[in-house]
């Protein structure tokens, strides 16, 4: 039977119900694959939230369902709109710092 290649989805999971031990595997009907931590870093994996292909690296090791470094929301990472040197003026006038 011919080994279809394929791009591995993998998700965190423990060896045995009863074990302690850390193991990635993949979650796509027909494959058995799996990998330890120590050896899953730099291999290409289907992102959960996106679907792309993205390259494991130290900071998915973490993650039960891995994604792409553009799907990781970070703290603080929404965006404010930019203040524009006029507003910055009229709140430092308001405070008394500068007239």
């Amino acid at each position: 039977m011919k080994k279809e290649v394929h791009i591995h989805k993998y998700r965190k999971a423990t060896l045995t119900p009863n074990s302690k031990t850390v193991i990635f595997r993949c979650v796509l009907p027909d494959c058995s694959h799996y990998v330890y931590p120590n050896l899953y870093k730099g291999k290409k994996c289907v992102c959960w939230r996106c679907g792309k292909d993205f390259v494991i690296e130290r900071e998915h090791v973490r993650m039960a369902k891995p994604h792409c470094s553009e799907c990781i929301i970070r703290k603080g990472g929404k965006e404010h709109a930019p203040i524009s040197n006029e507003d910055v003026q009229d709140i430092l006038t308001d405070l008394g710092i500068f007239d």
